[in-house]
């Protein structure tokens, strides 16, 4: 991570979950341990211009939790997903640009 966080669009976090994939995409596993009830946070493109779009998919232990479809451009969205009971979190970006890279920011878990 580069000094001073990382920005998302319009928002700086001083650690964010990063993705980059093309149409393969890009996925990142967590443990949760069905520990936890809401997992918040803010998703977005990290840097860069031009057209391009992902789909976040949040998957608790195989089953789609929330789908998210953004510009590249888009501002940092505010998420928040109900992972009551979930033991294993996927977090899936698949974007129409193998060169952007995408952000999860700021990620807390109650």
């Amino acid at each position: 991570m580069p000094d001073g966080g990382t920005t998302i669009r319009n928002r700086t976090f001083d650690e964010a979950l990063l993705l980059r994939g093309g149409n393969d995409g890009a996925t990142s596993t967590h443990n949760l341990q069905g520990q936890f009830n809401t997992l918040s946070g803010h998703i977005g493109g990290v840097s860069g211009s031009g057209v391009a779009y992902t789909t976040f998919r949040f998957v608790g232990d195989g089953e789609v939790l929330r789908t998210f479809r953004m510009r590249f451009t888009d501002e940092a969205m505010p998420i928040s997903i109900n992972v009551s009971g979930v033991n294993t979190l996927e977090i899936h970006s698949n974007s129409t640009s193998s060169t952007r890279t995408w952000g999860f920011g700021g990620a807390t878990l109650e």
